[in-house]
């Protein structure tokens, strides 16, 4: 049996919390011990523990060595010792003072009213079941004592009235705006102390150096949620998470392997491995808002994001999404920021932000007066401290706490001053402060302190203790001492606490307080310890590892962990921070030795760099073809086939849509070549991608068409596609620009079919980028169906995800076809000026393709505007552009809308236009594009019925049409049939 008793002076009242945690700690060793003496021994061994806290009477022993000793003695004793006998075995019992003083850390339940010999009456006894939900920083300062709360009445009402909004089923989304230390934390700590009682709480934070760490706000969410403590273990984890989802909705069964990828836990072979890591993403952010939402319904719930300034880009592709779900639920999304941070849910009519402002006068004054202890000090005093604060409150306490700790301020018990603060200097900032602050604390103090901020705003004693040189005593005595000058606060886990720091300034004045040198050092130590720390699940530690050894000055590993954390953020679809990654490894990496090894990494990096900066910056920028070329020129020196065809098919891509057709051209046949000679169908399979889309782009249906058709008849027998382009289905790809295909060949149906399977598969992989490209084909298709506002619609959402996923390219192309479609509907001023705005993006992107056409287009809406001059200029453009790309006898659009421009210019002269419908047929049918074909002679038959030659109309017309045996509802072969009945 064990019994545990401690003090509780009002100024030390934490010290409950601390002995129930003692004894958490003691049972779950006892446990260990006591399984080992039954295995080994055949002893079995009964653990209990009771609790007491309250006033100690202590009785000094003098001993034989003269040394004096302390026992304690009284009623707490007994009640402790009373308290341990009631408890059954394997459990700890605490009295009712107990788990008052500590209630929120732990967790109780009653035994009920139970008679104690030497107490007159009943007591309640409770038992401990486990860690309670209080952890932040502020809940553990609020269990110290927190300064008084001042000001903030407006705010505070307008927090409850979005509350009261959510509740009715009206979810709001509310942000708490201000610089740091104007009481942002504050402010949602007191909103959560007023709301406690009908609605579940979540909460969550970023930390400064959570933008190199995905989703670790989303984590530490669902932590919370599910109770998941950092001593539980797989089997313990996963038991907690099916227990929670299933007791909530058993019909939410399907979306636990997503909540286990998430939380880090193994999930067994399946089709989950089978699917690509952005659709992995996709169903994981849809599985937790399921859970959120579903949550809601049994009560309304209060999701608190803090210090979204250091939110990670993965979860804030969340956060948005959660903002979307909002309005028709039971849940306040509560999130703070400092000014710097951005978002997009301005315009929505359930947000509301709040900015804080700096205290007034009166305020400032109050909380002066609080945490002087309610005294009134010397009027210098406060208008000494007023002046120079500037109603910041983070700074107020702070500048108290260094007068006190300098000794300028002393309680005798009035506050007195010890000398004139003319003599004290205080210093301008917050920052300031701080730093003097730690410069008075103790060497050994400051310097655990300055260990502590390496380590980053929250850290684990677990982690701690392997990267200090102190002995168990020695470290605890330092962290009481930090704790008790408030620079940090202990969290209570099991079974060791975290700590963090007060505040993030704390944590970032004091990391650049130290020496670079000893900085490095100090990261050093730190990745040295995770390694050993979490050696069985590392892949959880790329980003953090590659951050330590990146300031470590450890180039080597350094550069081993940037390109693995960036090649794992590039398979998240988390393309700028993989870009960010990579190009420091690619830095780092230059400064190494030459060496094989070096150089195989190197062309990893440079493949990854590659695709993240065509994703994010668009295929032609200049810095993609220059990463790939120096890829391919390593590769080829390394004799590495397979990273040699990744990099022709990057390349391909990348100079056709610089309009650079004969390298393409090129590039494509030699990637073919390759995948044949090795006999590789992941090879072939991209091979007849790259060959179909630039033969598609050259105007060679036939072969684009063969092209396609090999690739689909590998699907289902090729490797995995996602060694080449990562976040882009090729089978949704191939089915995209296939569609467009078949209705260039004359099939409109049949490429409707396929159109919309790509955008039915990208939609269900929910994979932004396939997505992208399924809609960019899909709008052009449909325009050229006549689906005119089902195209303007498809371009819209395509500027809409390419802008919000940041596809440059993607979202030129949108705004692109909108122009096209605007000036062909009469909407001629806006269509310019899309068009206009398209022609800049493909310029910043460094895209080469559609000035061509895009000037033939404006050069039409010129024309019908009277403009001529302007549309003829754009004719010549056009040709001279097409001309310079070798394009010029490609494309049979062009001399049809210069025959369309020519007919509204030379009415006088039909025959110029005439010429330009029969030079766009005589292309059209060279290349087997039979429905650009149909379009040239549907334009030419009526220019000719226009000028009664009604017969000829209809000989140019009729063979186009007969040939068709599809897609006669469709507007060019509707248009066509009712010409043909008229002529007839």
């Amino acid at each position: 049996g064990i019994f545990a008793l401690f003090g509780a002076p009002i100024a030390q009242e934490d010290h409950p919390h601390r002995a129930v945690y003692a004894a958490l700690r003691m049972q779950e060793e006892s446990r260990r011990y006591a399984e080992r003496l039954r295995l080994e021994k055949g002893l079995n061994l009964q653990i209990r523990v009771g609790i007491n806290t309250g006033e100690v009477v202590i009785r000094s022993i003098r001993k034989d060595d003269l040394h004096t000793d302390y026992v304690p003695v009284g009623h707490s004793t007994g009640l402790a010792a009373r308290a341990e006998a009631l408890a059954t075995p394997g459990s700890i019992v605490a009295t009712e003072h107990t788990k008052r003083l500590t209630e929120g850390f732990f967790q109780f339940k009653s035994m009920g009213k139970t008679q104690i010999k030497g107490v007159s009456a009943p007591i309640d006894l409770f038992e401990v079941s486990g860690v309670g939900p209080l952890k932040t920083r502020l809940q553990a300062a609020a269990r110290r004592g927190l300064a008084r709360f001042v000001g903030r009445t407006t705010e505070m009402q307008q927090l409850e009235k979005a509350l009261d909004l959510a509740k009715s089923g009206r979810g709001q989304v509310l942000a708490v705006v201000g610089e740091a230390g104007f009481g942002k934390s504050r402010l949602c700590h007191e909103f959560k102390l007023k709301t406690q009682t009908g609605s579940l709480l979540l909460e969550t934070f970023s930390v400064s150096h959570g933008k190199a760490l995905p989703y670790l706000p989303i984590i530490d969410l669902l932590k919370g949620y599910f109770g998941i403590q950092a001593g539980n273990d797989e089997r313990q984890k996963r038991e907690k998470i099916i227990g929670k989802v299933l007791a909530l909705d058993r019909t939410l069964e399907s979306v636990l392997p997503y909540l286990f990828l998430v939380i880090g836990l193994q999930v067994s072979n399946g089709p989950l491995n089978a699917v690509d890591p952005e659709t992995r993403k996709r169903r994981t952010f849809d599985a937790v808002k399921r859970l959120l939402v579903r949550e809601s319904k049994n009560q309304p719930l209060i999701v608190i994001f803090e210090d979204l300034h250091w939110l990670d880009n993965e979860s804030q592709r969340f956060l948005d999404e959660l903002c979307e779900i909002v309005p028709t639920t039971n849940i306040l999304l509560l999130v703070n920021y400092r000014p710097n941070y951005s978002h997009s849910w301005g315009s929505k009519s359930y947000y509301t932000q709040l900015r804080l402002d700096p205290l007034g006068a009166q305020q400032s004054e109050e909380l002066l007066q609080s945490l002087l202890g309610g005294i009134q000090g010397p009027k210098e005093l406060h208008s000494f401290i007023l002046e120079r604060t500037q109603g910041n409150p983070f700074f107020i306490e702070e500048i108290v706490q260094s007068l006190f700790e300098g000794g300028v301020l002393v309680r005798t018990p009035a506050v007195k001053l010890t000398r004139s603060l003319q003599d004290v200097q205080i210093p301008s900032t917050v920052q300031g402060v701080l730093l003097a602050r730690i410069d008075r604390l103790a060497p050994e103090e400051k310097a655990l302190l300055q260990t502590l901020s390496v380590l980053g705003k929250q850290f684990s004693l677990a982690l701690l203790r392997r990267v200090v040189d102190l002995s168990e005593p020695e470290l605890d005595r330092l962290l009481e001492k930090l704790q008790a000058s408030e620079f940090i606060f202990e969290q209570p886990a099991f079974p060791d606490p975290d700590y963090v720091f007060k505040h993030a300034l704390t944590q970032e004045v004091s990391y650049k307080s130290m020496l670079v040198e000893r900085r490095s050092i100090l990261h050093e130590g730190m990745a040295r310890a995770i390694e050993n720390l979490y050696a069985d699940r590392l892949e959880e530690q790329f980003s953090e590892l590659a951050r330590h050894y990146a300031l470590s000055g450890n180039r080597p590993k350094a550069v081993d962990y940037l390109q693995r954390s960036g090649h794992q953020k590039l398979y998240q679809s988390a393309y700028t921070q993989a870009a960010e990654q990579l190009t420091q490894a690619l830095e780092l990496l230059q400064t190494l030795p030459d060496s094989e090894p070096n150089d195989r990494t190197g062309l990893l990096i440079r493949i990854d760099l590659g695709y993240a900066l065509m994703v994010s910056r668009g295929y032609a920028a200049p810095e993609v073809g220059e990463m790939l070329e120096s890829a391919r020129s390593l590769a080829e020196r390394l004799e590495d086939k397979f990273q040699f065809a990744r990099t022709l098919s990057g390349l391909s891509i990348h100079y056709l849509i610089a309009g650079n057709i004969p390298t393409a051209r090129e590039i494509s046949s030699q990637l073919m070549s390759i995948a044949q000679d090795e006999k590789r169908d992941d090879l072939l399979r991209h091979a007849c991608l790259y060959c179909g889309l630039v033969s598609h782009f050259l105007m060679n249906p036939r072969q684009a068409r063969q092209h396609f058709e090999d690739f689909l008849s590998l699907d289902r027998s090729a490797g995995s596609a996602q060694e080449f382009i990562p976040g882009q289905d090729p089978l949704a790809a191939v089915l995209a620009t296939y569609g467009v295909v078949l209705w260039i060949l004359g099939y409109p149906d049949q490429g409707k079919r396929r159109s919309d399977e790509a955008l039915a598969r990208a939609q269900e992989l929910s994979q932004p980028f396939s997505l992208a490209h399924a809609l960019n084909n899909a709008a052009q298709l449909n325009s050229f169906l006549g689906n005119f506002e089902q195209a303007r619609q498809q371009a819209s959402a395509l500027v809409e995800i390419s802008t919000q996923h940041n596809f440059r390219f993607w979202a030129v192309m949108g705004d692109y076809m909108k122009g096209i479609m605007k000036t062909g509907k009469g909407d001629r001023e806006d269509g310019l000026k899309e068009l206009e705005r398209a022609y800049e993006g493909f310029r910043s992107t460094g895209a080469g393709v559609g000035k061509w056409g895009g000037d033939m287009f404006k050069a039409r809406a010129y024309a019908r505007m009277g403009q001529n001059d302007r549309a003829l200029e754009l004719v010549k453009d056009s040709e001279s552009a097409a001309r310079e790309a070798g394009v010029e006898h490609l494309y049979p659009e062009l001399p049809r809308l210069k025959g369309e421009v020519f007919q509204m210019i030379y009415r006088d002269d039909p025959g110029r236009a005439e010429e330009c419908y029969r030079a766009a047929m005589e292309l059209a049918r060279k290349a087997g594009t039979r429905s650009f074909e149909l379009k040239a002679a549907i334009d030419l038959a009526i220019l000719m019925k226009e000028q009664n030659n009604r017969q000829g109309a209809r000989e140019a017309l009729e063979p186009v049409y007969s040939w068709f045996s599809e897609g006669f509802e469709t507007h060019d072969l509707k248009k066509a049939r009712a010409l043909l009945e008229d002529l007839s």
